[in-house]
């Protein structure tokens, strides 16, 4: 049966991580919340509905038919993607009778007959219309089905690192460990090929399993504590890499970092401290950049999402941080801090920035916009030195982000006149 995956309000809850892609690319151990959700449901047929302004981005990353306005099945197959699939979950979407399933007030899935569900796909919201359906049935699930805040993504991470391991193809090819350790069960330590050992490095498997993809080089001096997924072609260089970290394609990490996602082509080349936080793509951070996890209180942490002061309910969290930020050398972000889409920021980071913000209130007193073209260009030289070629839809993108996020900007004050120390 055919299905449209979709976002829904929650995805908000995400930024500025949901600025620049759906919430179903967010990574959540080895592969992204919608590779997952299609590998386990055995989804062969669907579509992706998302915000208006991400349709480019969306078809350039996923190559899929975004938001279809109607259908020609008979009844169709909706699913929620921030759901964290199950065998509940497998079986649920299996029944041929309409229903519609929830946590609480969000959309889980729902199997729609033709006439619902153009409405739906019609509608500015999924699930919007669902309750003038009064012939549905519905089904209440767990609210642990639906990852509803970026925080759950890291304290959920380790157990999907370690059950996706159990899938994962180790091939024949694994490199050379002479002069290296493996604490724990060899067969923990898995390899996708081509990768690249040096001696004097450590790989720990006694707490999960440690997965390196193809072409990957680890440089010696650095220890590995899984669970843990290094991709392809990363660099690790004398790093120390704890449990519950995903590091994505073509990043370059050093330092220390500990139950963390880093997302494809970001760099933490030099030392530091990132821990529980979530890092976009196209990152970098500066060399001697650390975040505070814990509070000095061992409290629970507060974020603000939106409007709301939200108790994470943990006393571990990070930062997180959007796609093509920079921090300098030297700086210091305190526990749950969000940094916006291509901010570049310096010295004590003790609030959320804005996307497009030059965060310089420690060391001058101000903070400045980041003008869009100067932002464009930044994205392109360094996707240049990936050997990747910035699209109109990266471009556009960034144009979309820059007007929508402007009120943020002048809550905070931040002026745009040129930058000036």
């Amino acid at each position: 049966m055919r299905a449209v995956i979709f976002e829904d309000d929650t995805t908000l809850n995400f930024a500025p991580l949901t600025l620049t892609r759906p919430a179903f690319e967010l990574t959540l151990g080895t592969k992204s919340l919608l590779q997952n959700l299609v590998e386990t449901l055995g989804l062969s047929d669907y579509t992706l509905k998302v915000r208006p302004y991400l349709e480019g981005i969306t078809k350039q990353r996923c190559r899929r038919e975004i938001n279809p306005s109607r259908t020609e099945e008979n009844m169709l197959l909706f699913i929620n993607g921030l759901l964290n699939p199950t065998q509940q979950v497998a079986a649920l979407i299996k029944q041929d009778e309409a229903f519609a399933a929830f946590t609480g007030d969000h959309l889980v899935a729902a199997r729609l007959n033709h006439k619902d569900a153009d409405k739906m796909l019609q509608s500015k919201t999924i699930g919007e219309n669902l309750k003038t359906l009064s012939s549905l049935k519905r089904i209440d699930l767990p609210e642990s089905l639906l990852i509803r805040y970026p925080w759950q993504l890291i304290e959920r991470n380790p157990d999907a690192i370690k059950h996706q391991a159990e899938s994962f193809p180790n091939g024949d090819d694994s490199p050379s460990l002479d002069g290296c350790f493996v604490l724990g069960q060899r067969k923990n330590l898995l390899f996708e090929g081509n990768a690249k050992v040096e001696p004097s490095v450590t790989f720990d498997v006694r707490g999960g399993p440690i997965i390196i993809g193809e072409d990957a080089e680890i440089r010696s001096f650095t220890r590995v504590e899984g669970p843990v997924y290094i991709g392809r072609r990363a660099q690790i260089r004398s790093a120390r890499v704890s449990g519950g970290t995903s590091i994505g394609d073509q990043c370059r990490v050093g330092g220390e970092v500990e139950a963390t996602i880093i997302d494809h082509c970001s760099n933490k080349a030099h030392d530091g401290f990132i821990g529980h936080s979530y890092i976009g793509e196209w990152v970098n951070i500066g060399a001697g950049t650390s975040n505070s996890d814990l509070k000095n209180t061992y409290g629970t942490i507060r974020m603000s999402l939106g409007s709301a002061r939200v108790d994470t309910g943990s006393i571990k969290v990070g930062c997180f941080v959007g796609d093509y930020a920079k921090t300098s050398i030297g700086c210091f972000i305190y526990t749950g801090r969000r940094i916006g889409v291509s901010s570049q920021i310096h010295g004590y980071i003790t609030e959320d920035v804005p996307s497009f913000t030059i965060y310089a209130k420690n060391i001058s007193g101000k903070n400045f916009e980041l003008k869009l073209d100067s932002a464009s260009e930044t994205q392109r030289r360094m996707m240049m030195r990936r050997g990747v070629e910035q699209t109109e839809q990266d471009k556009s993108l960034l144009s979309a982000i820059f007007v929508a996020t402007q009120r943020e900007r002048y809550l905070i004050g931040v002026l745009k006149s040129d930058f000036t120390l």
